[in-house]
């Protein structure tokens, strides 16, 4: 795997997982790191990957990549306010994700000492 945007001639975003059966890639070559993104799927009974999704609809490249993901998370919210319900994710889910991701960084600060994190609790 290679992630990188701030890299000299690099190539920016690359995913490839590869199975028995297809290989699924996930790929950003542009310089905004919040925009650009592609996904291919091959088939074993293809010799070609073919293009499932993308995030190019209808962008204007004048603008800062990071406004349209950030205004639909406002969008969300904003929602969640006037409704008094959330969606999936939540902010109760994100939140999960976020302690479960320092919990990592420290365990590899750590040398990969094994960390304890409780059902909905924070990092011990």
């Amino acid at each position: 795997m290679c992630a990188s945007s701030h890299t000299v001639h690099g190539n920016g975003h690359r995913l490839e997982i590869h199975g028995r059966h297809r290989t699924v890639v996930l790929e950003n070559s542009d310089y905004d790191h919040a925009r650009g993104f592609k996904l291919w799927i091959g088939e074993k009974r293809s010799r070609n990957l073919r293009e499932v999704g993308s995030s190019e609809a209808a962008v204007d490249h004048s603008i800062d990549g990071r406004i349209v993901p950030v205004s639909a998370l406002l969008g969300r919210f904003g929602e969640w306010i006037e409704t008094g319900s959330s969606s999936v994710p939540s902010l109760a889910q994100g939140l999960r994700v976020q302690t479960l991701l320092n919990t990592a960084r420290v365990s590899f600060g750590e040398n990969g000492v094994m960390r304890s994190v409780p059902i909905g609790g924070q990092v011990r």
